[in-house]
């Protein structure tokens, strides 16, 4: 006699029930599986922002650095050329970099301000990050000596 290849049935009333929810552990894993993928997806996008915003602010901070160490004449070109070198070395993909400098107060005793603004992309990131640009802002001032 040849053995049965049939499944035998279930007897018991929990059992025929787990028999009949065979596919749906399937169906959870692949529903969760996506839910975390995309959580994952929006911690990358929180940390990546987060990373760009602290590096703008560096950049800012290094710019007023150098203007305020500067002659008055190359503030300005100085502070920009400082900000962009910053934000290069740091990799941060701003599609459009804009410094403005205050120099009010440029005397000694007084101060200096940039400002830098950074528009980033994060097309990467697209199914959790918002879409077009998103902007950084940050100032620093530094004392003239």
């Amino acid at each position: 006699m040849a053995p049965s290849t049939s499944r035998p049935q279930p007897t018991s009333k929990t059992a025929r029930r787990w028999a009949a929810d065979a596919g749906v552990a399937h169906v959870e894993a692949a529903l969760a599986a996506s839910v975390l993928v995309t959580l994952l997806m929006f911690v990358i996008y929180a940390g990546r922002a987060s990373a760009t915003s602290i590096r703008v602010d560096s950049a800012a901070m290094a710019a007023a650095r150098a203007a305020a160490l500067s002659q008055r004449s190359e503030v300005d070109d100085t502070a920009r050329r400082v900000a962009a070198a910053e934000l290069k070395a740091n990799d941060v993909g701003c599609s459009a970099i804009h410094v403005e400098v205050d120099t009010d107060r440029f005397e000694p005793g007084g101060n200096v301000t940039v400002t830098v603004r950074c528009a980033a992309e994060f097309t990467d990131l697209a199914p959790v990050a918002p879409p077009g640009q998103r902007h950084f802002v940050a100032s620093a001032t530094e004392p003239i000596i």
